[in-house]
């Protein structure tokens, strides 16, 4: 088990540094226009410990949905599911995450709540917990409204676990603001 740990860990790693040497600093006009709104899917591997009927690494999935607050943080939505070694497990999730500049790319840090249900082995009823997370990971963009996103995100309740994810991420500007009349500016 501790091998397939330092397994990821080096994935998770190499993958972030390649897409950091990858990335060019992207050409415009200088008048981007802010995030609004962000939609995006995943995929990773669940690291659970000290979870009663919960031993072995899970495969995961999920989406989440991302809002611009105000003053610019983000309010985040997220779901995950995955099935293995005979467990279910669902998770979803309600973050306040931040953006920073990091080379080319963003750098993300999060933290929030967590709603955990999961049918571990040899169990009949469905459990139900509460928890939270802090996590980070970074984002690099692929194309116009298109980016990647690599999270690593530690939970607490039940038990301890860790979350290493990759996948895409839709990133589209606000909406512009219309005159009074209701025309297009």
């Amino acid at each position: 088990m501790k091998q397939k740990i330092y397994y990821l860990a080096a994935v998770f790693v190499m993958t972030t540094h390649l897409f950091a040497a990858s990335v060019e600093a992207q050409q415009g006009d200088g008048k981007e226009k802010p995030i609004g709104f962000e939609l995006g899917a995943h995929a990773g591997v669940f690291l659970p410990d000290q979870v009663e009927y919960v031993t072995e690494i899970m495969s995961m999935w999920g989406m989440r949905m991302s809002w611009a607050t105000k003053r610019g943080p983000f309010v985040e939505l997220g779901g995950m599911v995955g099935h293995d070694e005979g467990v279910d497990w669902q998770n979803l999730s309600l973050s306040y995450r931040i953006n920073y500049p990091l080379e080319e790319m963003l750098g993300l840090f999060y933290i929030g709540a967590d709603a955990h249900r999961y049918l571990g082995t040899s169990q009949t009823d469905w459990k139900i917990f509460g928890g939270g997370h802090m996590g980070g990971g970074i984002m690099a963009q692929i194309g116009e409204p298109l980016w990647f996103r690599a999270d690593m995100k530690f939970n607490v309740n039940p038990g301890v676990s860790m979350y290493f994810g990759f996948g895409f991420v839709f990133r589209y500007p606000e909406e512009e603001k219309q005159q009074e009349n209701n025309l297009p500016q």
